[in-house]
């Protein structure tokens, strides 16, 4: 009978560890992934916000295109935030729509619109992880 119990409690150790472990990694692997997708899909949006200011361009004057360009933005990232700045990274605007308020760390990617004559900046982000 005392042999069981000294044989189940080594067990029980090894097998809450194993579940810890496990546990806290495939958590991190979550926050890994949600990561770079969020950076990829971030990334995707201001190349595609990009080429379509080209295209703009191409029927319309500077200045429609860079306030449509402007106006776009409000609605770029609807649960994290956007910021505009100028080519010397002075903030002209921000939309924050950040729902949760905490100390998680930021994912942001940020991009040159070299295609207009201001060269804005647009750096969006989003809280991620503890």
């Amino acid at each position: 009978m005392i042999k069981k119990y000294s044989i189940a409690s080594p067990c029980l150790i090894i097998t809450l560890l194993i579940i810890f472990y496990v546990t806290y990694f495939n958590q991190q692997r979550y926050y890994d992934i949600q990561e770079k997708n969020r950076i990829g899909g971030f990334e995707l949006l201001l190349e595609a916000k990009s080429e379509r200011n080209k295209i703009c361009l191409k029927y319309s004057t500077q200045q429609d295109c860079y306030q449509n360009f402007v106006k776009s933005l409000e609605h770029l990232n609807p649960r994290g935030s956007v910021q505009l700045a100028n080519s010397q990274h002075q903030i002209i605007q921000v939309w924050n729509n950040e729902r949760h308020k905490d100390d998680r760390e930021n994912v942001s990617v940020s991009k040159t619109f070299a295609e207009f004559d201001t060269n804005p900046v647009v750096t969006l982000s989003k809280l991620t992880r503890h």
